[in-house]
C-alpha cells in the first residue's frame, strides 16, 4: 500500500510540471464529456417524449381543433341564439362517445406579492391518467376537483388545485395560494416529484410539471367556449370517428375550423431530433478524436520525457507495474477533473451515468495503450548506452 501511495504521489507531482499541456488536455476532455452528456441527455428526453405521446395514443391519432377565423355571430344575430349555438355544440361534443380530454395552458394568473405568473394548467380528470401524472397526497378525489365546471373561474372565491412537488415544499394540503385578484386557490393534491408532460401540438420538449398548478377547467359559454374548443383533444383512429363534432360545428357556424392531427407533427419533431444528433454526434466524435489522439500523445511524451526517470527506477527494482501507476495517475486524474464537472453541470441523471459508463470504456482502452507502451527491456537498454 505504501508503495502504491508514493507511485500516486509521484504520478501527481509529474502531472504538476506540465501544467500548460495538462490544462489544454482537461479543457479537451471536459469538453468531450460534457457534449457527449448534452447528446444523451436529448437523445433521452426526445424519446421519453415519444414514447409518452404513443402511449397515450394508444396506436390512434390525437386530432385538436385549429381555427383559421372566429365567426362575429354577435353582429348577425342576438346573444341569446349566440348562447344557443355554443350550448348545442357543447352538448353534442359531451354526449359523443369520442376519447378526449382538455388540458390547456392559455390562461395565466398572477400571483400575490410578486410572485409573477403562475404556470398553470387546466385540465380534465382523464389527465392524469393520459398523461401517467402519479399523485403523492390529496384530500380531494381528482374526479371531484377537475370536474368541468360553469361559470367564469374569477367569480370564484376558492378554486381547488393540485401542484407541483416543488410548490409542495412551499405550501401544504388545505393551504391558501393567493392570486393578484380576488381569486385563490387552495390546495387540495400534491403531485410526485421528478414528472414531466409532452403537449401536443405545442412544443417538442417535455415540461416538468415540478412548478406546474393544475386547475380544473371552467368554462362560461358566453366567454371563453372558444378556448374550450382549442383545449380539447380527440383520440381517434381517423377523422371519420370526429365526423360528428364536425358536422355540428359546421351546421352552427361558430368557427372556420381544421382539425391538425399530432402524428403528422410527430414526423417533423422525429426528423428535427435525426438532424440534431446528426451534428451534436459528428461534433462529439470529433472533439472526443482529438482528445484520445491527444492523451496518446500525452502518453507518449511522458515516456519519451521520463525514459531516464524510469529506467533508474527500474534498475533500482521498480517493477512495470510502479511506473504504470505513475502514468495511469495522470491520466485518471484529469478523467475525474472531467466527471466532477460533468455532475455539476448535469446531477446524477440517467445521460450523467451513461456518460461515466462510456468514460470508463475509453480510460480502460487508454490504460492498456499505456501498459503495451512501458516495455521495460527498451527503457533500461536506452539507460544503459546512454552511460
Amino acid at each position: 500500500m505504501k508503495r502504491l501511495k508514493e507511485n500516486i504521489i509521484y504520478g501527481l507531482r509529474a502531472l504538476k510540471k506540465r501544467k500548460t499541456q495538462s490544462l489544454f488536455l482537461l479543457i479537451q476532455i471536459s469538453c468531450s464529456i460534457l457534449l457527449m452528456c448534452y447528446v444523451l441527455a436529448n437523445y433521452y428526453d426526445s424519446k421519453k417524449v415519444i414514447n409518452h405521446i404513443d402511449n397515450y395514443m394508444g396506436g390512434k391519432n390525437i386530432y385538436t381543433i385549429r381555427n383559421l377565423d372566429t365567426y362575429d355571430l354577435a353582429e348577425e344575430e342576438d346573444e341569446k341564439t349566440v348562447l344557443e349555438k355554443y350550448r348545442e355544440v357543447f352538448s353534442k361534443i359531451e354526449k359523443s362517445h369520442i376519447e378526449k380530454i382538455l388540458v390547456s395552458n392559455t390562461e395565466s394568473f398572477g400571483g400575490a406579492e410578486d410572485e409573477g405568473e403562475l404556470n398553470t394548467l387546466k385540465i380534465s380528470p382523464n389527465f392524469f391518467e393520459k398523461y401517467e401524472i402519479k399523485i403523492s397526497e390529496k384530500n380531494e378525489s381528482i374526479d371531484k376537483t377537475f370536474k368541468l365546471r360553469q361559470g367564469e373561474i374569477y367569480n370564484q372565491k376558492r378554486v381547488p388545485v393540485y401542484i407541483g412537488s416543488e410548490l409542495g415544499g412551499k405550501y401544504g394540503l388545505n393551504e391558501i395560494i393567493k392570486i393578484d385578484s380576488n381569486l385563490s386557490f387552495k390546495v387540495v393534491g400534491v403531485l410526485k416529484e421528478k414528472q414531466s408532460i409532452s403537449l401536443p401540438m405545442q412544443e417538442k420538449e417535455s415540461t416538468s410539471v415540478d412548478d406546474m398548478i393544475l386547475i380544473p377547467f371552467y368554462l362560461d359559454l358566453k366567454e371563453n367556449f372558444v378556448d374550450y374548443l382549442e383545449a380539447l383533444q380527440f383520440v381517434a383512429n381517423d377523422k371519420e370517428e370526429l365526423r360528428e363534432v364536425a358536422d355540428v360545428l359546421n351546421e352552427e357556424k361558430i368557427i372556420d375550423f381544421y382539425f391538425k392531427n399530432y402524428n403528422e407533427q410527430l414526423q417533423y419533431i422525429k426528423k428535427d431530433y435525426t438532424n440534431l444528433y446528426a451534428i451534436y454526434l459528428s461534433i462529439g466524435v470529433i472533439i472526443s478524436t482529438f482528445s484520445i489522439i491527444s492523451i496518446i500523445g500525452m502518453i507518449i511524451q511522458i515516456i519519451q520525457d521520463s525514459e531516464y526517470e524510469y529506467g533508474v527506477s527500474m534498475m533500482c527494482g521498480a517493477r512495470r507495474g510502479d511506473i504504470f501507476v505513475r502514468l495511469a495517475t495522470q491520466i485518471i486524474f484529469v478523467f475525474a477533473l472531467g466527471i466532477v464537472l460533468l455532475y455539476l453541470c448535469f446531477g446524477v441523471t440517467k445521460s450523467s451515468n451513461s456518460t461515466i459508463s462510456a468514460v470508463v470504456s475509453i480510460i480502460a482502452l487508454v490504460l492498456i495503450y499505456g501498459w503495451r507502451k512501458i516495455k521495460v527491456g527498451e527503457i533500461i537498454s536506452k539507460i544503459k548506452k546512454s552511460e
